[in-house]
């Protein structure tokens, strides 16, 4: 597991900025609608399609006025995924020297979208109502990230988190544990955008059609696979409250603030470390089938004569006090020389175990290094 500069683990923001006057129609061509109910008349403006077709990644705005004592407050925020924005995708990750970078794309594409002059200084100065924070381990090694997703899922999550909802889905590239305060996630990013393709809706990240072309890198190399552990933050006291469990003052809640290699790490760790104490060790490094077919794909040289029957024994020496019995019966049925035929095909089995792969992501989250895929595939 292959994991410079301080990575700064951030995808998704939210930023909202106070108007001191109404956006009529004209000004940005929103699409505007009113509730009734309450009087909030709210504009929203999403990528079109043409600009989908471009390759480039845009931003979504939404224009909003709510009726306030004396008058109405007039409200633009934008929330894109910031290494998209500079990437094209969210695989690579940004470091802490990357946000004069950011500050720049953010204005340029917010006038080339709709006109809208936004200075640094004042992106910089936005406030966060909602921002995502998260780490892409690269696994390098052939093993699936539904395995870790498998393992993880043995925690008792009740113990550590007021769970409203907890997913096992598809096929276990995603585990999600959902409250009424965040969302944590922890899922295969390939399969996720190879899912994408299939229906958006079946994707547990927005907003991947400009990254489908690193699906072909993936396919040439199948040894590859990206777990990533995600913290979504929804709303202001959420991202309070985030901070002050990590031990840092809470009140400036600017993008200039929240784009820190230092908080990201900690929130990420934080929540990871949660799930991993409640994991039961004393279960992890059972010889179950699934443990030693993990263990097994990791060989270069797998093929699936081999697999097989290097999965058959492996599990037939875990179930068995003693091999010298499944030898005999072999051999009666099959031949003196068939134990002999067998074990020439037999994998050898990593030695790794279940306790030091957590260790490993454990370790990659803490050391902050930015994720890039240029340094797995050439062709990037």
């Amino acid at each position: 597991m292959n994991c410079s500069k301080e990575v700064m683990m951030i995808d998704t923001v939210k930023l909202t900025m106070n108007l001191s006057r109404p956006l009529r129609k004209s000004d940005l061509d929103f699409q505007l609608f009113k509730e009734q109910e309450k009087g909030v008349i709210q504009g929203i403006y999403n990528p079109t399609v043409m600009m989908k077709k471009t390759g480039k990644y845009y931003p979504r705005l939404t224009y909003t006025e709510r009726p306030a004592r004396g008058g109405k407050t007039y409200q633009l925020a934008i929330e894109l995924s910031v290494p998209k924005l500079v990437f094209n995708n969210n695989f690579d990750e940004l470091t802490d020297d990357d946000f004069p970078t950011v500050l720049k794309a953010l204005s340029d594409v917010l006038r080339e979208m709709k006109s809208l002059w936004l200075f640094k200084f004042q992106l910089e100065n936005l406030e966060v109502s909602k921002i995502d924070y998260s780490k892409n381990i690269v696994l390098d090694n052939g093993m699936p990230v539904s395995y870790i997703t498998g393992i993880v899922r043995r925690a008792d999550i009740s113990k550590v988190y007021d769970v409203e909802k907890d997913t096992f889905r598809n096929g276990g590239h995603i585990f999600h544990i959902h409250t009424n305060a965040l969302d944590v996630a922890l899922y295969d990013k390939v399969e996720d955008l190879k899912q994408s393709i299939k229906s958006p809706k079946r994707a547990y990240e927005s907003d991947s059609l400009v990254q489908q072309n690193l699906i072909d890198a993936f396919n040439k190399n199948r040894n590859i696979s990206v777990l990533r552990v995600e913290v979504r933050l929804n709303g202001k006291k959420q991202i309070r409250s985030m901070l002050e469990k990590i031990g840092l003052p809470s009140d400036d809640l600017t993008f200039g603030r929240l784009f820190s290699s230092d908080i990201s790490s900690k929130v990420v760790n934080y929540h990871w470390q949660r799930i991993l104490s409640k994991v039961p060790k004393a279960q992890l490094d059972f010889q179950t089938p699934d443990n030693i077919l993990v263990k097994l794909l990791t060989n270069d040289n797998v093929r699936p004569m081999n697999l097989l029957a290097s999965l058959g024994y492996y599990s037939l020496m875990a179930s068995s006090d003693d091999s010298r019995n499944a030898r005999s019966l072999i051999e009666k049925k099959l031949g003196s020389k068939a134990w002999y035929r067998l074990s020439k095909s037999i994998l050898p089995l990593p030695e790794d175990d279940n306790l030091k792969v957590l260790t490993k992501i454990s370790d990659v989250i803490r050391r902050k290094k930015p994720t890039r895929m240029k340094n797995y595939f050439l062709l990037l």
